[in-house]
């Protein structure tokens, strides 16, 4: 009978080792997860904030050079239209002067 309560008592102190070491075990692997995943989360969320920053400096870019270009485009019609004016007061003044030298000669 010292035998069967030996082997018991053994079986208890087994228990209750394997108990505390479950618990240790649980309680780390836990500690670890909320450490780890929040972590693994923040770098998804900066990656993803930081593909979203770039597509809204692509599009601010785009929209920049499109007004870049536009302005180019309205300058060189200014310019086309300056000169336009000018060929035409240079006629003018060359008629003008013709007609000044008719009435001197």
């Amino acid at each position: 009978m010292s035998n069967n309560n030996g082997v018991t008592k053994i079986r208890a102190v087994l228990k209750n080792e394997v108990s505390m070491a479950i618990t240790i075990i649980s309680l780390t692997i836990g500690v670890i997860m909320f450490i780890i995943v929040p972590t693994f989360e923040i770098k998804k969320e900066l990656a993803l904030m930081s593909q979203r920053l770039e597509i809204i400096e692509t599009n601010h870019l785009v929209h920049i050079q499109a007004g870049i270009d536009n302005e180019v485009q309205r300058s060189i019609k200014k310019d086309e239209e300056l000169e336009e004016s000018i060929n035409d007061i240079n006629k003018k003044m060359t008629e003008i002067i013709v007609l000044l030298k008719g009435h001197i000669d």
